[in-house]
């Protein structure tokens, strides 16, 4: 490879790259839909409210969901020592976590109909999320994660609905070394197409890259 494709090529994986890990500043301030759900959950043991959680990112609205159950967090506390990552950077390059939680997303939240829209619904995401992250099934009546509570039923129709879904969706995860993970996510721009294997740049940052590529090959022309 030329060295100014090198260096442009390099320039653009920095700039792919810049929302894979970053420090953040997290405030969880309430229930995404004004209260949570109490489930009855097996294998992690969680018999309490769940759903989903608003707060803000770095002064932005943040919409999440919890990633796992083994610490908790106090609302409108602001906490300084989250990491934003890639959720493949998170689970790992051979885990598909990434992929279904992307999925789920997408189906959820940017189908035609929106799927999750009251506090009924985001406990169901809520358990559907778990579902993901701790079993290899689609459905809460079996295998490892299990649910009794009212709100199974609905969590298993996402995943099931969502397992061939287009993904629309980048997913992050807000990760804490003393206070819970919590699973983000922002839309694919127009005319691109994300599967959550791979960080995907936002539009600003792409053009950037795309723009220092156009100058190096520039350069190269000129140089012929």
């Amino acid at each position: 490879m030329p060295s100014v494709f090198r260096s442009a090529a390099l320039a653009g994986a920095a700039l792919l790259s810049a929302h894979a890990a970053q420090a953040s500043t997290v405030v969880l301030n309430n229930w995404a839909f004004g209260r949570g759900n109490n489930v009855r959950a097996v294998q992690p043991a969680y018999e309490d409210a769940a759903g989903g959680f608003t707060g803000k990112l770095d002064g932005k609205d943040l919409l999440s969901y919890c990633v796992e159950l083994s610490q908790d967090f106090d609302w409108k506390t602001s906490y300084t020592n989250y990491t934003d990552q890639t959720a493949l950077a998170y689970f790992g390059a051979a885990s598909d976590k990434a992929l279904k939680l992307a999925r789920l997303v997408s189906y959820a939240y940017y189908d035609s109909t929106v799927h999750v829209s009251t506090a009924a619904q985001s406990t169901s995401m809520q358990l559907a999320v778990w579902n993901v992250i701790d079993d290899v099934d689609y459905s809460l009546s079996s295998g490892t994660f299990a649910d009794t509570s009212a709100y199974a039923a609905y969590a298993s129709s996402l995943l099931k609905a969502s397992q061939s879904f287009v993904n629309v969706a980048n997913v992050w995860i807000l990760a804490s070394p003393t206070q819970q993970d919590q699973l983000h996510w922002d839309r694919v721009s127009v005319g691109r197409s994300s599967n959550a294997q791979t960080a995907v740049a936002e539009p600003g940052s792409l053009a950037l890259a795309l723009a220092a590529i156009a100058v190096a090959a520039a350069a190269l022309r000129r140089r012929g």
